[in-house]
């Protein structure tokens, strides 16, 4: 006769490590998420209006470049589930958006001429 195991839900929670048996709420997550994005556009979008600052190229690209990556980050790490992926993932991932933003930084400045050409 073969014995069976049974299986006791409680005891494999019990070995589990204190962090993995804590489950926070995905939608206060999102919606801290959402808040801080669209804070982040209105931010955008203030920088974009502002005339002063929309006239000094020099100041307005980078601070739109950084808002806009601070984004991508939430989004990519937050709404498509990256920061739950396992390290090497996030590694190629994230070599692959710094060759991207190298080959941008490269046509950016190879033509200084565009920089001024604003609206």
């Amino acid at each position: 006769m073969i014995a069976q195991e049974t299986t006791d839900p409680s005891a494999e929670q019990q070995e589990q490590p204190a962090q993995a048996r804590v489950h926070h709420s995905p939608v206060k997550r999102y919606w801290v998420i959402c808040v801080v994005l669209v804070v982040i556009t209105a931010i955008e979008y203030f920088i974009f209006k502002v005339e002063t600052i929309r006239g000094n190229a020099l100041i307005m690209y980078p601070v739109l470049g950084v808002l806009s990556l601070v984004k991508f980050v939430l989004v990519v790490g937050s709404y498509m589930h990256l920061s739950d992926e396992p390290k090497s993932l996030k590694w190629i991932f994230i070599t692959t958006v710094i060759f991207a933003l190298f080959i941008f930084l490269i046509l950016f400045l190879a033509s200084p001429a565009e920089i001024g050409n604003v609206g």
